[in-house]
């Protein structure tokens, strides 16, 4: 995955997480408290700027009562996949 792909999922969950929030009626600070992180780190997920952790996805949907695949639902992948970037099966078992 190139910096590029980074990117563009780091954006794609942030709008995600933000239409969330927005639709539950949650404010952002809460959701900052909740996960013990500043307001303006968290904006900085919201906005695609950082990336968010395992951990603080799962902390995310388990607030949210939904499962981790939310936030990566029709996520292109294909790309990636094609150009050969990501690791075969029989690549990931040998190690």
């Amino acid at each position: 995955m190139n910096v590029q792909d980074k990117t563009d999922i780091n954006v794609y969950v942030g709008r995600r997480l933000k239409a969330l929030r927005e639709a539950r009626g949650v404010d952002p600070e809460k959701l900052a408290a909740i996960l013990s992180i500043s307001l303006a780190k968290y904006s900085e997920y919201e906005l695609g700027r950082a990336q968010i952790s395992a951990g603080t996805l799962l902390d995310l949907c388990c607030f949210f009562d939904l499962p981790v695949t939310y936030f990566f639902s029709d996520f292109e992948y294909r790309t990636a996949l094609r150009d050969g970037q990501f690791p075969s099966e029989s690549d990931r078992s040998s190690t």
